[in-house]
């Protein structure tokens, strides 16, 4: 669910399945292009990035930063709930 959040336009990334409202928010292109280098553990419900896990939201949100800055981007990253 949204919570009161305007999702147009935007899709929902979780960073953690064990925490399902902690979520990053993205356009769908951003997002698209995060999964490109990221692989669902389901041993931990997170993911891993060449192997490693990626286990905190501060990490997740610096892969993302990564990935965008190596793929020559600027997609926005919303955080919900409020940032780390």
């Amino acid at each position: 669910r949204n919570q009161g959040i305007n999702l147009t336009g935007k899709e929902v990334h979780h960073w953690n399945y064990n925490l399902k409202t902690d979520v990053f928010i993205l356009s769908p292109r951003a997002h698209k292009l995060v999964h490109k280098y990221l692989t669902f553990d389901k041993q931990t419900n997170m993911f891993t990035s060449n192997g490693i896990l990626i286990e905190t939201k501060e990490k997740h949100y610096q892969l993302m930063i990564h990935v965008f800055k190596m793929n020559n981007v600027n997609y926005e990253i919303d955080v919900f709930p409020e940032p780390f």
